[in-house]
């Protein structure tokens, strides 16, 4: 759909492109997750007919297109298949100064900050270290407190 639009992108590339824009939603619902590593997403970029060396380059296209989130360096360990999921994400910092004394949060109410079906508990770790990568938190050694500044 997208890379169907690009002019510059030869045909070849462009069909894999395109059959990934598809294999993206298509896990998006599958796996029932907005996030998957950066190794199982070049498996499935490869499985598209994108070269491996192409890897990079067909996750920076779908990135840009607004396909999925990737951060690069920022957090190159995890793909994010829900554009939407991150926005949302960064949206419910309204929530946590309901819970924040001082600028601080104790790790353990995130679970009542974000909604467990949209942001289960075996992700805060991901959420918190992505958020910290983009010093949006710092967390503090002493007994699991997040500080927002």
């Amino acid at each position: 759909k997208i890379a169907g639009q690009q002019a510059y992108i030869p045909q070849q590339v462009m069909r894999g492109y395109q059959y990934l824009e598809e294999r993206i939603a298509l896990l998006n619902g599958l796996m029932k997750t907005p996030m998957t590593s950066f190794k199982r997403f070049s498996e499935e970029v490869i499985a598209c007919g994108v070269a491996p060396d192409a890897v990079k380059d067909a996750m920076r296209f779908m990135n840009d297109a607004g396909v999925l989130v990737y951060f690069g360096d920022a957090c190159s360990t995890l793909v994010f298949l829900d554009p939407q999921w991150i926005v949302d994400l960064v949206s419910s910092f309204n929530q946590i100064k309901k819970y924040a004394k001082k600028g601080m949060v104790n790790r353990s109410e995130f679970e009542n900050i974000w909604n467990p079906e949209k942001y289960p508990k075996k992700y805060h770790e991901y959420i918190l270290m992505l958020l910290e990568r983009f010093d949006m938190l710092m967390r503090l050694k002493e007994q699991g407190r997040i500080f927002f500044p």
